[in-house]
């Protein structure tokens, strides 16, 4: 049924003049749409004239080809919105209420799409197409009868203002205009106390409000007071309850959701969303499966968004190749899906950089009325001088106010879209909460997201001391997991506690003549440095390192062990005195020597270099190569051009085998 044609392109019509004259800039705009149309760039068409929706909310020619353009694209919900603009601000113009109908029918608005027409024929009962328009009103009278016995409405007096009470609230909930939604379905639950849809739309518009604890409370009526089994009210219910970061209780719900059956064609979209939103990913690909068995993944039933919903649950198992196909059937039914579009593109990127699969847009998890609140807290906290503590309590008060976003935190790291992922990321840096540490701490350490961000979440956990510094992690890098080294030390050139004038020329002159291996001259300069600074633990442990070189090992040493008497906390000498344990085998006195030494956070180059060397050693000695290797890597970046490095590439080289 379908006799009202929508607002279809038109190939090489130039835009219209009726209503008001356009402004050059828009003329111009419009002519570059219609190009993109006669072209088939029906994607590019309809984003430029979203734009143009935006800047020019009163044009009637915007709306006319936007309608047309989402007609081309499937798109139907853009087209209901489209229609009904293009009718508001066109009252006289018949095409406008003309497409208005149309629109109405395809989104199965009978009672709507009833009263459109029968005011097309009060205002224009003469106009050429009013034979078409009253054969369709018989039409639609047979088609609103079986939408009132589908909806439980018929034998009720007054079922068709009813329904058309309803009808208007979807369109109010879909425009944003969620008051007037809420308080139009009121109006419904007047004439019918248990029509659960109504109840359903208002649940849905106190989530898109941010009012979470209204929205859990009234889809819970549904069930307790209308009908138990209602797929829509258990759908978002499970829905709601994840966005509150509640997934384990709506584990029970998603049950009952599964068990439900139903004639309805929109049952399958319904449970595979609320399994979708708490990742049983399992259950998506079950209710699909059970989909194509009905019959309903074809025109003119299906739902494209149900391909989508399949494709994430096959690309989140590892079955790329089959959620490729998922998202470019959902596609092929409707191109301007952006989510499956996007997570097509996603699927193509190496695997460390993907940030996908996600089901969901951020604005489908956290209301824009709660984002909206969070935006304005902390930028009221970011005006002027502002500190990292007064972002922190600013944070803080934005949870006081919606405490359901930290439980929602883990979700959205784990499935979010790329913005709900960094929303969510940037909100644990800034809480800092063990809660919001403990949720950073398992995304860091899985395989979500793309591997810059879980590299960059291992490093901010170091800093916080809930991953060890200078330690192997096992992480997810290009698909497999590793054991990675988180380096986390701040490197530092500029030397650190200077001597005396004439000392430090010595000891630099002896550091200059040990790396040249010209080691009697070495001697000589830091036993002259030693007389000004005697004891001294720097100049102790170059002279050890002159001895060393020469092979004196016994000598060597005793110079470390009185550097270290001297100043126990001496880095460099810890790190010596690690290398002595190493060559005894005592690896866990090593490990004591060097654990205040891997928990600084900065170091001097030297001081680095004299870890990476006992580093290197005690890994050796473990019998991890791959450790060695990497502590030998980061001494390459962070000093390429050390002498010592040669000897030391041998060393790993002759254990591993990766170098000679």
């Amino acid at each position: 049924m379908e006799p009202i044609r929508l607002g279809r392109r038109r190939r090489g019509r130039r835009p219209s003049r009726r209503g008001r004259t356009p402004a050059r800039s828009l003329s111009q705009s419009l002519g570059e749409v219609q190009k993109l149309i006669d072209r088939d760039r029906l994607l590019e068409a309809a984003e430029k004239l979203d734009e143009l929706a935006e800047r020019y909310p009163r044009e009637p020619e915007v709306f006319r080809l936007q309608s047309g353009v989402a007609a081309e694209l499937y798109d139907f919900t853009t087209l209901m919105r489209a229609a009904w603009h293009w009718a508001e601000v066109a009252p006289d113009d018949p095409e406008a209420t003309l497409n208005l109908a149309g629109a109405c029918m395809v989104n199965v608005r009978p009672a709507l799409a009833r009263r459109t027409l029968q005011r097309f024929l009060q205002r224009w009962p003469d106009h050429p197409r009013a034979t078409e328009v009253r054969e369709t009103l018989t039409d639609l009278a047979q088609s609103l009868q079986e939408v009132l016995a589908e909806m439980g409405l018929v034998g009720l007096k007054g079922a068709e203002e009813i329904a058309l009470w309803h009808e208007e609230a979807q369109v109010a909930m879909e425009q944003g205009r969620y008051d007037e939604g809420i308080s139009l379905e009121r109006r419904v639950l007047r004439r019918a106390p248990t029509f659960a849809p109504a109840f359903n739309n208002i649940s849905l518009m106190h989530f898109l409000q941010g009012r979470l604890g209204e929205a859990i409370a009234t889809a819970q009526r549904v069930l307790a007071e209308c009908d138990s089994d209602n797929f829509h009210a258990l759908s978002n219910l499970v829905r709601f309850l994840c966005a509150a970061g509640r997934p384990e209780e709506a584990r029970p719900f998603a049950e009952r959701l599964k068990a439900v059956r139903s004639e309805r064609v929109d049952v399958w979209l319904k449970k595979a969303e609320g399994l979708s939103y708490l990742g049983d990913d399992e259950g998506v690909l079950e209710v699909f499966a059970q989909a194509r068995a009905a019959g309903v993944l074809r025109r003119p039933y299906v739902d494209p968004l149900l391909y989508h919903l399949a494709g994430v649950a096959a690309a989140r198992l590892g079955r790329e190749r089959e959620a490729r196909r998922y998202f470019r059937q959902a596609l092929k039914f409707q191109p301007s899906l952006s989510r499956a579009a996007e997570n097509l593109a996603d699927l193509r990127k190496p695997v460390g950089q993907r940030d996908g699969p996600w089901a969901f847009s951020i604005n489908e998890w956290v209301p824009p009325k709660t984002l909206e609140d969070m935006a304005a807290i902390l930028q009221s906290a970011t005006r002027g001088k502002s500190t990292d503590e007064r972002v922190r309590r600013a944070a803080r008060r934005f949870l006081a106010r919606h405490p359901e976003i930290e439980g929602l935190i883990p979700i959205l790291l784990e499935r979010g879209d790329p913005w709900g992922r960094k929303f969510a990321y940037y909100l644990t840096r800034i809480l800092e909460t063990p809660e919001a540490l403990d949720a950073l701490a398992d995304f860091a350490l899985s395989p979500f997201g793309p591997d810059e961000l879980r590299q960059e979440a291992a490093y901010a956990l170091v800093d916080a001391g809930r991953l060890p510094r200078g330690q192997m992690v096992k992480m997810w890098v290009e698909g497999e997991q590793h054991d990675l080294l988180l380096f986390g030390y701040s490197i530092s050139p500029e030397p650190v506690g200077q001597l005396p004038r004439q000392a430090q020329r010595l000891l630099e002159g002896a550091i200059s003549a040990l790396y040249e291996w010209r080691l009697d001259e070495a001697e000589q300069q830091l036993q002259e440095a030693l007389e000004i600074l005697p004891d001294h633990p720097s100049l102790l442990h170059n002279l050890a390192a002159v001895y060393d070189l020469r092979g004196d090992s016994k000598r060597s040493r005793e110079l470390v062990e009185r550097a270290i008497e001297i100043d126990p906390d001496y880095t460099i000498g810890r790190c010596q005195m690690a290398r002595f344990a190493v060559e005894r085998g005592e690896l866990e006195e090593a490990e004591r020597w060097l654990e205040p030494v891997m928990n600084q956070e900065h170091l001097h180059v030297s001081e680095f270099v004299a870890l990476c060397e006992a580093r290197i050693d005690l890994a050796l000695a473990y019998g991890q190569p791959e450790a060695a290797q990497s502590w030998l890597e980061m001494w390459e970046q962070v000093d390429p051009d050390h002498p010592y490095l040669p000897i030391w590439r041998r060393k790993v080289g002759r254990r591993d085998g990766k170098r000679t």
